[in-house]
């Protein structure tokens, strides 16, 4: 049983850098679309897209599972409701 686990680590690795690669690349995509986003119940101060380290956590607590629903009708909001953030843009812009 252990030689079929040894066997399967060099698997098990590539799974695990093309997830994170994809984890990567929506990070960016969720900073760059929802970064200025309001907080709602779902969205707030530990679970935001305003940065890549909680972007990449909210990313993998959406992958599990949970609440992700929540954080989709937070980020549904329309003008002038949408943003409450006077920080720079992600576009450079403030």
């Amino acid at each position: 049983m252990i030689s079929a686990i040894l066997t399967a680590l060099p698997a098990l690795f590539n799974v695990a850098s093309m997830l994170f690669l994809n984890f990567f690349v929506f990070a960016i995509l969720g900073m760059t679309l929802f970064g200025n986003v309001r907080f709602g119940g779902a969205l707030n101060e530990n679970a935001n897209f305003r940065n890549f380290g909680s972007s990449l956590l909210l990313l993998i607590r959406m992958v599990t599972g949970e609440s992700w629903n929540y954080v989709m009708k937070d980020c549904m909001v329309e003008p002038p409701y949408c943003t409450d953030w006077t920080g720079p843009t992600n576009s450079g812009m403030s």
